[in-house]
């Protein structure tokens, strides 16, 4: 065997040194069919890492209505970066792996309600982050 095989096979068994990461990402997702069976309303939060194993939170908010046809299409797609001021917020919903009913009452009202209305204004994304903040509360 060639010196420099056996050297990049001893390379290779070394253990890493590498310290295990402190970020982990997670994510939760909800999903709730209204009673009457033609609106669908899917909220999920998920945590990323970034390269310096800081995390960063995204709100994700899909409103599916049913057709003419009878099939749920989507009406609205929105996705919301966390700021710092509520990433606390974020890890309390995460941990908890549920939304309290005072968030989920916020989804199926005033979420919903803008969704149809305007889901680009500024207070979609307020109401999303209000989400959080309330589905904490459980």
């Amino acid at each position: 065997m060639s010196p420099s095989l056996k050297s990049v096979k001893t390379a290779a068994k070394k253990p890493s040194k590498k310290k295990p990461s402190g970020c982990v990402p997670f994510s939760i997702s909800i999903a709730i069919l209204t009673p009457d069976d033609d609106t669908e309303i899917h909220f999920g939060l998920t945590k990323g890492c970034n390269p310096d194993d800081t995390a960063f939170w995204i709100i994700d908010f899909i409103l599916k209505e049913k057709n003419a046809a009878g099939q749920m299409v989507t009406r609205v797609e929105v996705h919301v970066a966390v700021g710092t001021d509520d990433r606390a917020a974020a890890e309390a919903l995460a941990k908890a792996k549920k939304l309290s009913p005072a968030g989920l009452d916020l989804l199926e009202t005033d979420v919903t309600d803008q969704a149809r209305t305007d889901p680009n204004a500024p207070e979609m994304h307020a109401l999303l982050v209000d989400t959080v903040r309330a589905g904490a509360d459980a």
